[in-house]
């Protein structure tokens, strides 16, 4: 009897502590806030979403310039965006209205420059916070569906799968090539900030004919979009 006794004893203390730690745990998920809005040094406005324990923006980045101030090179022509080694950004099809809604394409130069692409407080997200991203909403198979804006105002018929449950809201931002060539607004293409060899570097990207995402690796010299998670 007095064995069950002190078993009891030591046996409550443990499951207490237990829940508390669970509890705690919880509630910090639960406390993570962001301002409703950030501002970036050319004054573009975007929209902040808790996912998980991570802070992103709604809008893919739209800056013409780093955020010490100095201007990112715009390239229009293809064979000047195929050769530049440095840090360059376009607009779709080179016309402007298309990034008001869809942002810009940067190259990997321009994502990595030291000079920041991001907002004060953000960056360029690494491969292992898109992993931790994709991981939450479903996995590679799936996550395309939960991160893509619903319906078909921007994404092509059928838009297979999207419902934006996350509150991501991904748009088929297209891309540009490493001869300069632009693709369709049928697919989004979002750098990582992670190298993946000499020449190349971790990128994702989503399709309007399915929901799952896929990650690749993609030549510095891509024009993709750019979504920004914070510090």
């Amino acid at each position: 009897m007095t064995m069950i006794i002190k078993s009891r004893i030591w046996i409550y203390p443990f499951a207490i502590l237990s829940i508390l730690i669970f509890l705690t745990s919880s509630c910090k998920k639960s406390l993570i806030t962001a301002p409703e809005t950030v501002t970036d040094i050319d004054g573009n406005v975007y929209h902040t979403v808790v996912i998980g324990t991570q802070v992103w923006l709604v809008e893919n980045l739209k800056t013409t310039r780093y955020n010490n101030g100095d201007s990112i090179t715009k390239l229009s022509g293809q064979s000047q965006w195929s050769s530049i080694a440095r840090g360059a950004y376009c607009d779709h099809n080179n016309d402007p209205n298309f990034s008001e809604t869809y942002g810009r394409l940067y190259n990997w130069y321009a994502a990595n420059d030291p000079r920041k692409l991001a907002p004060t407080g953000w960056h360029v997200p690494t491969d292992i916070e898109w992993t931790g991203l994709v991981n939450r909403e479903g996995g590679l198979k799936l996550a395309g569906g939960y991160l893509k804006e619903s319906g078909l105002l921007h994404w092509p018929n059928p838009n297979y799968g999207a419902d934006n449950r996350s509150g991501f809201t991904a748009l088929p931002s297209g891309y540009r090539d490493d001869l300069g060539v632009f693709n369709t607004l049928a697919s989004g293409f979002w750098w990582s900030s992670t190298p993946n060899g000499i020449s190349g570097s971790w990128s994702y990207n989503m399709s309007y004919v399915s929901n799952a995402i896929v990650r690749a690796d993609a030549g510095w010299n891509f024009g993709y979009a750019v979504r920004c998670i914070r510090d």
